[in-house]
């Protein structure tokens, strides 16, 4: 007997051409796994895109990553402000939609940070005019946003610990 374990793409396990279908037309006795690790991720991003904050949420997190990755000079704005108010010096984190370890990663940057990128965002938006900066602050410094970063922290270590004695 055999197993097969797999994210449960089409190319895996398709009925017809699937990897899973290729291999056990030489090995009937072949068993074929969806990863449970994977099946996690997927059902924490569905119930997480069922809610409509949170979805929006989490296009803020990637928002607020690539506003930092992709300038030099804001990001280097930032590691002034974090120094200025000696906040720890911590790299915003891309959330991937079926990562949770990135999902956690990203939220305890922000969380950690938070100040810090409140008063970069807002630098920014004064002195620049930046609108995607002052649309950013604004949304961050909402108390839903503020509640979701703390409940967040507290739920998703649990999700990844599991995701990984998964794996």
């Amino acid at each position: 007997m055999a197993a097969l374990g797999s994210d449960g793409a089409s190319v895996m396990v398709g009925r017809r051409t699937g990897v899973a279908t290729r291999l056990r037309e030489r090995n009937p006795m072949l068993v074929n796994i969806h990863c449970v690790a994977h099946r996690l991720a997927l059902a924490a991003a569905q119930a997480m895109n069922g809610i409509k904050y949170l979805k929006r949420f989490s296009s803020i997190l990637q928002q607020l990553y690539y506003f930092y990755q992709n300038s030099a000079v804001q990001m280097s704005g930032l590691k002034q402000i974090e120094a200025i108010l000696s906040e720890p010096q911590i790299k915003m984190k891309e959330a991937k939609s079926v990562r949770w370890l990135s999902h956690q990663r990203a939220v305890d940057a922000v969380r950690r940070t938070l100040s810090a990128v409140i008063t970069s965002l807002e630098r920014e938006s004064e002195e620049r005019g930046d609108a995607t900066a002052q649309g950013l602050a604004m949304f961050i410094k909402s108390y839903d946003f503020i509640a979701s970063i703390h409940m967040l922290s507290d739920i998703l270590p649990h999700l990844t610990r599991l995701s990984l004695v998964f794996q």
